[in-house]
């Protein structure tokens, strides 16, 4: 069995000594050889370059299982480990985490994966509900949706124009961007 460790710390003031070795005793009690993929960044997204590379060797195959120390230090956000878990999954390759016990080779962990996956939806899913109800009820008391309308002296910013003032000056000055101040100069 052939392996992908990825470890990670936040900062590179941090050390990897701690997943690393908890990560090498366990590939050597289950005679697992491995490459380690180490990442020295904020896990807040998935922009890290040695996961990217990671998830590309996965995708083509090279690896059976994935090895990470703990989940948080794989992802931060639960929308993107599930999305990284089914990316793995879909490569035929099992995920072990070590300090939360999670083995998608065995049934249970398999069952823990369906159960994380349908927690990260049902939060989705409640934010959507919630949002669309708020909206229904500012709606039902007559409130405007969307943003206040920004009122625009036309004839200044023409005034402004004809003195040679920039566009993004301008739109800087009343409080809008510059394409939104164009359509508004083209439209009257």
């Amino acid at each position: 069995m052939k392996a992908a460790i990825y470890i990670r710390v936040s900062t590179e003031d941090q050390n990897t000594d701690m997943q690393l070795g908890a990560i090498r005793r366990y590939c050597e009690l289950h005679d697992i050889s491995y490459t380690v993929y180490e990442e020295k960044l904020s896990g807040t997204n998935t922009d890290r370059p040695e996961l990217q590379r990671m998830m590309k060797d996965i995708t083509n195959g090279m690896y059976s299982t994935l090895i990470v120390w703990k989940l948080d230090r794989f992802s931060r956000s639960v929308s993107d480990l599930i999305k990284l878990l089914t990316e793995v999954n879909e490569a035929d390759c099992s995920f072990v985490s070590l300090h939360e016990s999670i083995d998608m080779s065995t049934a249970v962990g398999r069952m823990m994966f369906h159960m994380m996956a349908a927690f990260a939806q049902f939060t989705a899913d409640t934010i959507r509900e919630n949002v669309t109800a708020g909206l229904a009820a500012k709606k039902a008391r007559g409130e405007r949706l969307g943003p206040e309308p920004v009122y625009l002296d036309m004839e200044e910013i023409r005034r402004l124009r004809s003195e040679g003032l920039p566009v993004v000056d301008i739109a800087r000055r009343v409080g809008m961007s510059k394409s939104q101040l164009y359509r508004r100069l083209s439209s009257g």
